[in-house]
């Protein structure tokens, strides 16, 4: 167990770089092995070398001892948007992160505590990061409201359509006619993704 408020601190740190960088700089590799066939996924990290890994425990995994904070984020493969899936990641990384450092440093004292948590505290959180990661992909704010198609993130246009058609993955709404597709392509289509999404697969 960690015994000062450096090893806290250090340990921390891995684990934050590792999970922004599974969610933002890495995110495809990581997406490719959360494959959607599986009901569970555990995403972790490599405290020694900030490296990250997903493992496929059971659905009813739990950590073998209860009182100690869970080994890494379960979570599944969710059909919604991607950005609103990265995001409910990143804040439950967020909450691990905080509840492994406050495992780690149960048996400090109140000074070294206070002057653990306020330097945690100095660096932005997961979500954060992945939401300007998603910013820069996307081109949009995350806490706009998804569903109102006030402009053509293709065109940027906010001309009256008639027919208007959303990427399931990223959210985003578009002029049909910008996409070339019409109402009755549009049946024919499950799920659609926007050219933007396609080569993330």
């Amino acid at each position: 167990m960690a015994s000062t408020p450096a090893d806290v601190f250090l340990d921390f740190f891995h684990r934050r770089n590792g999970l922004i960088a599974a969610l933002t700089t890495d995110l495809d590799q990581f997406l490719e092995r959360c494959d959607p066939e599986k009901d569970c996924f555990c995403l972790s990290v490599d405290v020694d070398n900030m490296s990250w890994y997903v493992t496929f425990p059971p659905p009813d995994a739990l950590p073998l001892q209860l009182h100690k904070p869970a080994p890494g984020l379960y979570f599944k493969r969710q059909e919604i948007p991607l950005s609103d899936w990265l995001l409910q990641i990143a804040l439950q990384g967020d909450s691990w992160l905080k509840s492994v450092a406050d495992h780690l440093g149960a048996r400090l004292d109140d000074a070294n505590r206070n002057h653990m948590f306020t330097r945690l505290n100095t660096y932005t959180t997961v979500a954060d990061a992945v939401a300007k990661n998603l910013r820069l992909i996307f081109g949009r704010d995350e806490s706009e409201n998804k569903e109102e198609h006030k402009a053509c993130w293709s065109c940027s246009g906010s001309k009256e359509s008639e027919f208007w058609i959303k990427c399931y993955r990223c959210g985003n709404w578009y002029h049909g006619d910008c996409m070339q597709i019409t109402p009755t392509m549009a049946k024919k289509i499950d799920k659609y993704k926007c050219p933007y999404c396609v080569p993330r697969g």
